[in-house]
């Protein structure tokens, strides 16, 4: 059981740690993975990437997990001294720990809205733009229905440190 636990903390913890800090080519400065780039957006474009980021989210949470299950072979009866009815899958406890997107409307007039998430990206890159240079896909992190930040509470994480703000 112990190794189980630590094998799913080690799934969820690649996952997390592939989040909070994932390189991004070229420079600094690069305009390409800016709050420049998402303010020239129109909010189609904004929506279309919500959905496209949440879409990935999803999937590859779902397959990591699922590998917590393969790694254990856990289909397969390998539960020493226990019953499966007493140990959840190891890709249940999993996904109980993944972030979740679940404000988008979908069926709004124009196909889908992601207001929820692109509204709070737009007012932190038009309010803070001294922040411009933290990526949008990094700051989405931040806004799972668990932690859903405002703008001014991602303004209060980057100025106090606990967001990376220089690529």
């Amino acid at each position: 059981m112990f190794e189980r636990v630590i094998a799913i903390g080690f799934i969820l913890g690649c996952l997390v740690q592939g989040n909070a800090q994932s390189s991004y080519p070229g420079s600094a400065v690069s305009p390409r993975y800016s709050g420049a780039q998402w303010l020239g957006w129109d909010e189609v474009k904004r929506d279309l990437f919500v959905f496209a980021y949440i879409d990935g989210y999803k999937r590859g949470v779902s397959d990591a997990c699922l590998a917590g299950d393969r790694l254990f072979d856990f289909k397969n009866g390998a539960v020493p001294e226990h019953s499966k009815d007493e140990i959840p899958y190891p890709s249940t406890l999993c996904r109980e720990n993944s972030g979740e997107y679940s404000k988008c409307k979908v069926g709004a007039p124009e196909g889908t809205s992601c207001a929820a998430y692109t509204d709070t990206i737009t007012a932190f890159y038009t309010q803070h733009p001294e922040y411009r240079s933290i990526p949008f896909e990094y700051l989405m992190q931040f806004l799972t229905d668990k932690e859903h930040k405002s703008a001014d509470e991602l303004y209060s994480t980057a100025k106090s440190g606990m967001m990376r703000t220089n690529w």
